[in-house]
């Protein structure tokens, strides 16, 4: 036998040792990269990690769910807030035997369902038939991150006046804006962008195509408490007059008032699509003492 052979031999398996070991280590490194262990959420108030196995991620998951069923997205839906208008002491407007604040309710909480029922967390300023003062619930919004305000309101007016309308306010009231100035981490001078006015739009014409109701378009006005004190994207939903004897009868038919809700849904589902910014920081406001006169409800 050659002795040089033998002397190269215990290099050749040597060599062919290490080649082993490092083909096995490179496939243990992918299934470890192809596997991640946790996922982080994203937004102001929600950077964090947790698990991302099927057993443990239910635990970081708020009450009502993520985000859009069937989304597939591991990022935590922040609460959207339901404001059913008036209540208590403070009927609203009256129109045909109908009283404001019961049918902003039914409305209210029937959005609620359906929002849910699509995977979204809700919160609601009440559920019941109960006094809420006005300067209270722009602090009761603020009091945590929210993605959207939808305050919900009926008309009034003359017989003939009828149709659905969305309002915002931009710029808010400045107090409020400068939060979202800071919030957003830009100047006082500079240009913030306006989510209000989109998700006015997007409401606006999906309940005007889901109700076949006349369309009164979208209003800008800078004095509703709902849509000026609140950091969220906010919105007042003007869902019909109780002063229009036939439109009066539709809102008191469960199918239009479906109708109703499922436009509402559509349309804050389509803004959620395409909205600029995310939830602000959580700041708890309270409620203005000196200036509540010249706020209005609408």
């Amino acid at each position: 036998m050659d002795t040089n052979s033998l002397a190269v031999r215990p290099i050749f398996y040597l060599r062919l040792g290490v080649a082993v070991l490092s083909f096995i280590g490179f496939w243990v490194c992918l299934a470890r990269v192809e596997s991640p262990t946790a996922v982080s959420l994203k937004g102001p108030g929600l950077s964090r990690v947790v698990p991302a196995s099927p057993a443990s991620a239910d635990s970081t998951v708020p009450e009502g769910g993520g985000g859009p069923a069937g989304s597939g997205s591991q990022e935590v839906d922040p609460v959207v807030m339901i404001d059913p208008g008036h209540g208590g002491l403070d009927g609203g407007t009256v129109g045909n035997g109908l009283l404001e604040k019961d049918w902003t309710l039914k409305i209210g909480l029937a959005l609620a369902v359906e929002l849910r029922a699509r995977g979204h967390q809700v919160a609601l300023t009440r559920e019941a038939d109960e006094t809420l003062p006005l300067m209270d619930r722009p602090a009761v919004v603020n009091a945590a991150a929210r993605v959207a305000l939808l305050s919900i309101h009926f008309n009034a007016g003359t017989a003939d006046a009828s149709g659905v309308e969305t309002w915002y306010s931009w710029p808010k009231k400045p107090e409020t804006m400068a939060r979202l100035h800071d919030a957003a981490g830009v100047p006082v001078a500079g240009v913030l962008p306006d989510d209000g006015q989109q998700l006015a739009l997007a409401i606006q014409a999906a309940v005007q195509s889901s109700t076949g109701a006349r369309d009164r378009g979208i209003k800008n006005r800078e004095d509703l408490a709902m849509t000026s004190r609140t950091i969220c994207p906010a919105v007042l939903i003007e869902c019909g007059f109780l002063s229009n004897a036939a439109e009066s009868r539709k809102i008191q038919e469960a199918g239009y008032r479906k109708k109703m809700v499922q436009g509402i849904a559509n349309g804050y589902e389509d803004w959620l699509k395409n909205r600029w910014t995310v939830p602000a920081v959580p700041v708890v406001v309270a409620p203005p003492s000196a200036v509540s006169g010249a706020d209005a409800e609408h």
